[in-house]
């Protein structure tokens, strides 16, 4: 796989790593894709849970995106509150092991944490048809933001806006660009800064 990757970097400016990693893979092979990820100036945004996510931030990547219970999992609690969120979140970054962390809390929206940066982001509301896909929907804007030039505030809040177009798709449809497009416009910068 790694040699499959290495193929197509060059000229590429994100590697994303999302869902479980499979069976087989080496406890070593998050960090072995980073080191390749370097080699070829791509930043590893990693969409894991698990074992997966752990192996993540040992390596360090760009950012990562896990939700309230991944988060908590990570700080051997129960549960967290947006505050405790915010808190492990910086503990993340300070060890390296990411730049950026994105917590997605469902229809609260994300809350978006980098080194100087808190910002609570709310999710337009909206009546859901089906949650399926709306966090890869979200990677998939906040990637798409960063790739269209956006500052990692304005690319995570379009992150919020294509997860929330994901939950309007029946089934595992997803999300489309028309209605990202508007519920983007409906989050407001800065309004749910921590």
């Amino acid at each position: 796989m790694l040699n499959k990757l290495a193929e197509v970097m060059p000229g590429a400016q994100y590697v994303v790593v999302s869902g479980s990693l499979p069976k087989g893979m080496g406890p070593d092979f998050m960090e072995k894709l980073v080191a390749l990820a370097d080699i070829h100036d791509c930043l590893v945004i990693a969409d894991l849970s698990g074992d997966g996510l752990r192996q993540a931030m040992l390596a360090g990547v760009y950012l990562v995106k896990p939700n309230l219970g991944e988060l908590a999992a990570l700080a051997d609690r129960k549960e967290l509150n947006e505050r405790g969120a915010v808190e492990a979140a910086k503990r993340i970054i300070a060890a390296g092991g990411a730049a950026v962390v994105v917590i997605s809390m469902g229809a609260a929206g994300a809350i978006l944490v980098t080194g100087d940066l808190e910002e609570r982001i709310p999710a337009p509301v909206v009546k859901p048809e089906s949650t399926v896909g709306a966090g890869d929907s979200m990677v998939a804007g906040i990637v798409y933001g960063l790739m269209n030039g956006s500052d990692i505030s304005a690319a995570a809040r379009y992150g919020v806006a294509c997860g929330t177009a994901a939950t309007l798709a029946k089934g595992t449809g997803l999300c489309q660009k028309t209605d990202a497009d508007r519920l983007f416009r409906q989050i407001v910068p800065g309004n749910g800064q921590s």
